[in-house]
């Protein structure tokens, strides 16, 4: 497996900046936005095609085109749930994610009562469809021409073009962790394992200019920010 990928995977004791990999400076949690489709799309239109891979390339085709972007924040207010924290402890609830000590049913109740109908969370494990258009634009912004992207499961890893590649495309690499990066690896977004908030990892010393070019919610690691940040 790739050393960077590696380590980012794995982190470390303590936070999150004690552990990065030489060279790295700044990491954020990205919080990838819900997506609200309109009223009278309905998820299970596709049952008839044979795959599904088939039934969820069409999926994720209508949700970028058709879907609105919920933020964090909105949800939030909607649900008069008061912090990133909270919103991500609902999401955690919901599975079996969290100790039972730890689950928030009262916040996933109140999250859940209050989303519209045909409005759907992010992904966990492996970073939402509603996230990697950002995470493309990011990359190009900063002048890749290829893709590097690792499974740190099966260690599959490879190119992909930087300027055709679709956000469904790199959807359908794999169904868990994933690892993404321009091709010199300095900039890194990953996934993780029971988590619905994957991570950016640069080697600038200020990633707000990454957040703000991506357009994105996002939780900025600081000296003391862990990987169980939401605790």
């Amino acid at each position: 497996m790739n050393e960077i990928v590696k380590k980012l995977r794995f982190g470390g004791e303590g936070p999150v900046l004690s552990w990065l990999p030489e060279g790295f400076q700044s990491a954020v949690f990205l919080l990838p936005p819900f997506i609200q489709m309109p009223s009278n799309w309905d998820i299970n239109m596709y049952n008839h095609l044979p795959t599904r891979t088939g039934r969820w390339d069409r999926i994720n085709e209508d949700m970028l085109q058709y879907g609105q972007r919920l933020s964090w924040k909105q949800v939030m207010k909607d649900s008069e749930i008061h912090s990133e924290k909270e919103l991500l402890l609902a999401l955690l609830s919901s599975g079996g994610m969290l100790h039972p000590t730890m689950r928030r049913l009262d916040l996933l109740e109140k999250m859940q009562a209050n989303l519209k109908d045909n409005c759907y969370p992010p992904d966990e494990d492996i970073i939402s469809i509603s996230l990697l258009p950002d995470v493309i634009n990011l990359l190009r912004s900063k002048g890749t021409k290829r893709l590097y992207h690792v499974d740190p499961i099966s260690e599959e890893d490879g190119f992909l073009d930087a300027e055709t590649v679709t956000p469904k495309q790199i959807w359908n690499l794999t169904r868990g962790e994933l690892f993404i990066m321009d091709e010199e690896m300095n900039f890194v977004v990953g996934s993780m394992f029971d988590s619905f908030t994957p991570m950016l990892y640069t080697k600038e010393a200020n990633i707000e200019p990454c957040i703000r070019v991506m357009n994105v919610e996002a939780v900025i690691c600081d000296e003391h920010t862990t990987i169980d940040w939401f605790r």
